[in-house]
């Protein structure tokens, strides 16, 4: 009788399995077009990397940049700083995360073995 449930809970386990991977094979699909719509086809190369504008070539175009202050450029710096230690913080909760299934994985692995 136990060897039924354990035959049930694996193929519960598999059909699982098999759907959360039909699942991010179905978004990951439906994230990409598969270059079918020639999106910028109608631009060559020097149009794409902002070469000829139309403008005269002997006009050239000044554009001036404010000086930003000590203290905005320390904001951005800090905010900077933010993303930096923010992103080490998710993945230091990642690889938590990943540990802790790796544990649940193994003791359901004993709890397997014991049946």
């Amino acid at each position: 009788m136990d060897q039924f449930q354990s035959q049930g809970f694996i193929t519960w386990i598999v059909k699982l399995t098999l759907k959360l991977v039909t699942l991010c094979i179905g978004i990951v699909t439906a994230q990409d077009d598969f270059g079918g719509d020639d999106a910028g086809a109608d631009m060559d190369l020097e149009s794409m990397m902002g070469g000829d504008s139309g403008a005269p070539a002997d006009k050239e175009v000044e554009v001036e940049v404010e000086p930003k202050s000590f203290t905005e450029e320390s904001i951005l710096a800090l905010q900077q700083l933010g993303l930096i230690i923010g992103v080490a913080f998710m993945v230091g909760f990642l690889f938590m995360v990943m540990v802790g299934i790796e544990k649940v994985w193994d003791k359901l692995g004993a709890k397997y073995q014991e049946v």
